[in-house]
This record gives C-alpha cells, structure tokens and sequence, in this order.
C-alpha cells in the first residue's frame, strides 16, 4: 500500500483498535505495524504529521506517549537518533538550549525540528553554475502538509546524514553552530529545490549562519519546481533589495 491509498479513516480505526488495547506493549505494537505495513519504507511523514497539531487533545486516550511520536518522527525524518534535534524530540519536555523556548510543548518542539537548511549562492561568474553555497536561515512554516510531504519525499533519496565527523560538504560553507546544523545534507545542489521565502522587511545580522546578515521569522511561500537550481538568489542580492529572498 502507498501513502498516497493510506485514508485518514483508518489511521482512526487503528486508534479505535488500541483503545480496546490494555497492555502499553500492544498499543506501540499496533502503531508501529500499522506505520510498517501502510508505509513503504520510512516515507510516512504525512501519517506521524497527522498527530502533532495542538488542538489533539484526545491523544492521552490512545495511551500513545509523545516519547513513542518522538521515536516514530526521528524514523520518518530519517535523522540519527543521536543526533540534536532527534533529542530535542525526546527531551521535548526539558528546557534549556536542546530544546528551546518552546519546552513542553510536543508540537511546537516537531515542528522546529521538520525545518530547512537555507542558503544563498556565491557566484565568481555569471556565465556559470554557483558552486559554492553559503548558509543563510532555516525555515520550517508556510507549507501545507502535502506540500511538505511532496518536498520531504522528493528530497530524501538524496538525504546524507550528518554524521561524525559532522562535516558538510565542500560546496555548501558553515559555521557549524548548533542552531544551524541540519541532521541531512543534500549532497550536491542539483538535487535540491529553490524554495520562495517571506519574512520582516528587515534583514538581521547572523551570528549561527555562514552569511553576513539573515531573516526575522522567516516563512516559505512555496516551491519553486518551475525554476531550476542554478537560479537562486547569490549572497548580494538580499543586502541590496528588501524582501528578496528564495
């Protein structure tokens, strides 16, 4: 079955069947193989997805834990589970740098973890491709779950985990703080996609990025699938015209 025939009436009826549920063994039994069989793979974003909006208030009645999400997000993400956001995710509750200002609250917590790596071309000529890029923000918001869905499932066979020594590749430049340090890599930019941000008008000085200045709240506006790769903006262009980003 792909995820694309898995309807939300029976991710309702696999919560029914664990209510009838008694033992916590059966019930995290019952959620990873409904998880295993309605999903090839690990390509199931979009049912974890549907259990992290706020207004669940009904979850506790599943007996389905928010550590038991956590791991089941960790999976799905395709990030290490030892990695800073797989334990922000487990330590949702915990305050501190790990996990943030939004500690205690589950999905706020998933929701700044499912965030994007952004960067700006640096160009040496524009006759040419970029081959360097160079960390400019991170943004997670403006998408709707399909979309996020569509974009996570077109990126991951190019995902790289971030693992030791935790080097990126050569054509992408960092700073390697940790506010900025993604779990994945994309491995080489022509596999990856322009994304068309918004944001306030102002740009800010970075500290946790490779580029001079970034974005306050930034929001992705959309995909942009019609514009190839080597067309995104270079690390000029958002210093001299307000509002350009992409």
């Amino acid at each position: 079955m792909s995820d694309s025939t898995v309807r939300f009436g029976l991710l309702v009826s696999m919560f029914q069947a664990m209510l009838r549920d008694r033992s916590a063994a059966k019930k995290r039994k019952r959620f990873r193989t409904f998880l295993d069989r309605a999903y090839t793979g690990q390509d199931y974003f979009g049912a974890v997805r549907l259990l992290l909006p706020s207004l669940d208030r009904e979850r506790g009645s599943y007996g389905l834990k928010e550590s038991t999400l956590a791991t089941c997000l960790v999976d799905a993400l395709g990030i290490a589970r030892d990695s800073e956001d797989a334990l922000r995710l487990v330590n949702w509750r915990k305050g501190g740098a790990r996990t943030g200002a939004n500690a205690g609250n589950f999905s706020l917590v998933a929701a700044e973890v499912a965030q994007f790596l952004v960067g700006l071309a640096e160009r040496s000529d524009l006759s040419s491709y970029p081959m360097r890029f160079i960390s400019f923000c991170r943004v997670g918001t403006g998408l709707s779950d399909e979309d996020l869905h569509a974009l996570i499932a077109k990126l991951k066979p190019y995902f790289r985990k971030n693992e030791y020594p935790k080097r990126a590749p050569r054509c992408y430049e960092v700073t390697n703080n940790s506010k900025e340090r993604p779990d994945v890599w994309i491995d080489t930019p022509d596999k990856s996609v322009i994304l068309s941000i918004t944001s306030d008008i102002r740009t800010i000085k970075s500290e946790v990025f490779a580029a001079p200045y970034s974005l306050r709240f930034p929001r992705i506006q959309r995909v942009r699938y019609d514009k190839p790769w080597h067309e995104c903006l270079d690390v000029q262009c958002p210093a001299n015209q307000e509002g350009c980003a992409s």
